[in-house]
């Protein structure tokens, strides 16, 4: 029984893993156009480490403040990784720490 389980699904993951395109040759020709009508932009390094990057805090933390307005989230927005409360409705992150030399990792608002 245990076998039948597994390989029903496998099937099923193999299924879902194929293409859109695969499987209706209409959508595959449209994708096709419009990919080769495109070129994929280029950066450079420089480029690419000016980025921010945005995280939420830890997945088996409490991510949501009490009153649920805000949300718990890290980001290298000052060059070194610092928590912030996001608000939920909008709006800029308000920083929560602000160090300049050590990444701080949120976990979780209890």
């Amino acid at each position: 029984m245990r076998a039948t389980v597994c390989l029903v699904s496998i099937a099923a993951l193999l299924a879902a893993a194929v293409p859109v395109q695969a499987r209706d040759p209409g959508l595959a020709f449209a994708a096709a156009s419009a990919t080769s009508a495109r070129t994929p932009a280029r950066y450079t390094a420089a480029q690419f480490y000016e980025t921010t990057s945005y995280r939420m805090a830890h997945p088996a933390g409490r991510v949501f403040s009490r009153d649920g307005k805000v949300m718990l989230i890290g980001s290298d927005a000052t060059g070194v990784f610092n928590a912030y409360a996001q608000p939920v409705g909008g709006g800029a992150p308000r920083p929560l720490t602000a160090s300049t030399t050590s990444a701080v990792t949120p976990l979780s608002y209890f």
